[in-house]
């Protein structure tokens, strides 16, 4: 039974797993049965389940997807038969374009929870046209000017305001194994002599700079700095002449894209 439903929704600054910018987490609670190596059935047994006029029908054709264990979901998706087929329809028809390699709609379950992530926006808002009953919420870009933004520049990260007020780019210490313990530590004492309004170093990159030892007795996580300007980046570079140490994150303010909005 279709109920009134009102889903939030929250504005996003990022891609999710760096290609879709749109996503909605919906209440197809069983849409578990059909996803993974191990799912009990296919998409297309499903469809081919849910055609039967009845239940004990559907189990003699396709029973062998069913056991004492999963009936109960089978059954609860079976009650919701006219729901199922036009979802599952309708991801059949949109998950892939033809003829291209672009996944346009990914699914994801976590538990019962059923996330989709949509590549464009016609896609997402066509979706929530059709099953606006079944959406429990929705992340998206505040704009499609936002959106064309976060896919053309995937590294940069959209805030209100700059770290520390002026500092436009955050390095995250990402390879284990480059740097030499001595290496590491002349990096940190030559971090600590530079300009200290162009740097700023975690707690966690400092304590990781400063012990010797292999990456998992001393670990790495939290271990990033803040860097002012570009000038203060390409002395880092320069410094750092191995490549992959740190991945580099841009801030960009919310104000200088609305400029283009």
């Amino acid at each position: 039974m279709k109920t009134k439903n009102t889903p939030s929704i929250q504005y996003t600054n990022k891609l999710f797993y760096g290609e879709y910018a749109y996503s909605c987490v919906v209440n197809f609670y069983e849409y578990h049965l059909m996803q993974g190596r191990h799912a009990p059935t296919s998409r297309y047994a499903m469809l081919q389940l849910l055609s039967f006029d009845t239940w004990e029908e559907a189990l003699e054709n396709y029973g062998w997807s069913v056991s004492s264990r999963n009936e109960v979901y089978f059954k609860k998706v079976w009650n919701r038969k006219e729901d199922y087929v036009k979802f599952l329809t309708w991801l059949e028809d949109n998950e892939s374009h033809m003829g291209s390699w672009e996944t346009m709609v990914k699914i994801r379950t976590e538990g019962s929870k059923l996330s989709l992530y949509f590549r464009t926006e016609e896609l997402i808002n066509d979706f929530l046209k059709q099953f606006e009953s079944h959406v429990i919420s929705v992340s998206r870009p505040i704009s499609e000017t936002r959106a064309d933004y976060i896919r053309n520049n995937p590294k940069d990260m959209i805030v209100k305001k700059y770290p520390y007020k002026n500092f436009r780019y955050k390095l995250i210490w990402q390879d284990k194994y480059k740097l030499k313990d001595d290496k590491k530590q002349a990096f940190l004492k030559w971090c600590q002599g530079f300009d200290k309004d162009s740097m700023k170093i975690t707690p966690q990159l400092r304590i990781f700079l400063a012990k010797q030892g292999s990456w998992w007795g001393n670990s790495a996580y939290g271990a990033y700095m803040y860097v002012r300007d570009d000038f203060a980046l390409s002395m880092i570079n320069l410094y750092l002449s191995e490549t992959g140490i740190f991945k580099v994150k841009k801030y960009v303010l919310e104000k200088d894209i609305e400029k283009i909005e």
